[in-house]
């Protein structure tokens, strides 16, 4: 049965490189003319935020309208005369609408990635890595001084793995570019690329790829707004039509994703650091409850000290001060985003635990969204006893495992 969450992820990945490649272009010297100079320099550490809005279809049965969220960080972890390593994490967020009903928001998968890039620009994915599914896109010839008009074609691949078989199919295209020249663009300049490619693929034009996957068919046009001041990008586009064919299963997704990227001020770790404690501290909470450290997400708040009723996602009475208390204290920290993660004690079911885990993640997260927090900046997630925090065996580590954390993003 097809997987709506996994079917987008190759399209992701496809937003991703454009991205990832298009973020390279540094400033050049050229005024708000209608030429413009791709250069080549890649970004320190970014971020991109992309929303789809997509409709499937299996065997020509309409079966929702899938919304989805993916928010990306990417560093610069080391950097030689013959390539660039980037390391980072994404988080994949979905809702599938059918008959008006939504499913729940949350955080449906946390990829961490690494990828290197030559002095060539070719890129190439770390062996314990999703990424790249995507190489040789986008592609810009040596011509400098582009004119409306100007064309190039560039080839490329994509690897596939719509129904999560952890088997993947590459797939060859043929892209062709063209610059547009200067438009506006809410108000604001901007340099415009259109790009569009043809997915193609035939049973057995990848001999390691799935041997179930008979054929692949569909489009992308794409389009990138770039601005004019350092012709970073502003906004991008993609009109998304494509199909999968297995031998009793077609696979239809269509529609569109608009992706927007902005640059990443490093966050102040030691003094946020310094800040939560001594808010905890001059609070009525008992500082001897959280744990506060360092991650590589971020600062992480962690507490087994907001209680629920066993087995349920509902807190006991007088539990809810305390997260209201939690809550204006990370009001005082600036636009970064809050991963509220649950954590169970490892009895039961993993199914159950993560089911559970969730829940109470939700709910906590919802109690910071009533106490004043954008909606925006809270997302969240459940572990269930995969990542203990003491002695499982024990009543006193079970009772430290049943914990909420909160991690406070640099993103």
């Amino acid at each position: 049965m097809y997987n709506v969450r996994k079917q987008c992820k190759t399209i992701f990945f496809l937003i991703f490189f454009f991205i990832m490649a298009i973020c390279s272009h540094g400033q050049n010297s050229l005024s708000k003319t209608n030429e413009f100079s791709p250069v080549f320099v890649y970004p320190g550490v970014y971020k991109t935020r992309t929303v789809y809005n997509l409709r499937i279809r299996e065997n020509n049965i309409y079966k929702g309208a899938v919304y989805r969220e993916i928010r990306e960080k990417y560093s610069l972890v080391s950097d030689t005369p013959a390539e660039k390593r980037f390391a980072g994490t994404t988080y994949i967020f979905e809702e599938l609408k059918a008959e008006g009903r939504d499913i729940a928001r949350k955080v449906d998968n946390i990829i961490d990635g690494s990828f290197t890039v030559t002095s060539d620009g070719n890129i190439k994915r770390a062996d314990d890595s999703y990424f790249p599914l995507i190489t040789g896109f986008p592609v810009y010839p040596e011509k400098q001084n582009f004119k409306i008009g100007d064309k190039w074609r560039a080839a490329g691949d994509v690897f596939v793995d719509p129904l999560k078989k952890n088997l993947f199919t590459k797939i060859n295209f043929l892209c062709e570019y063209t610059y547009t020249g200067i438009i506006q663009y809410k108000g604001v300049d901007v340099y415009a690329i259109s790009a569009q490619y043809a997915m193609r693929y035939n049973k057995g034009d990848d001999p390691f790829g799935d041997k179930d996957l008979e054929k692949v068919s569909g489009s992308h046009k794409i389009t990138i707004y770039l601005t004019t001041e350092d012709a970073l990008p502003f906004f991008l586009q993609d009109n998304i039509d494509d199909i999968y064919t297995y031998p009793s299963l077609a696979v239809s997704v269509k529609g569109f994703s608009h992706t927007w990227y902005s640059d990443v001020v490093p966050m102040k770790r030691d003094i946020i650091k310094k800040d939560v404690i001594e808010s905890i501290i001059k609070s009525s909470l008992d500082s001897k409850d959280f744990e506060i450290k360092e991650k590589e997400e971020g600062i992480s708040l962690s507490t087994n000290n907001i209680h629920f009723v066993p087995d349920k996602a509902d807190l006991l009475p007088g539990e809810e001060k305390k997260v209201e208390i939690i809550s204006s204290i990370l009001k005082k920290i600036p636009d970064r985003t809050f991963l509220v993660t649950g954590h169970t004690a490892d009895i039961g079911t993993q199914e159950s635990q993560i089911e559970l885990s969730v829940k109470r993640a939700e709910k906590i997260a919802e109690l910071l969204k009533r106490s004043g927090i954008s909606g925006d900046r809270i997302i969240f997630t459940g572990k269930g006893g995969s990542e203990p925090a003491a002695d499982n065996s024990t009543d006193e580590g079970r009772a430290k495992n049943r914990r909420v954390e909160i991690i406070i993003l640099e993103d």
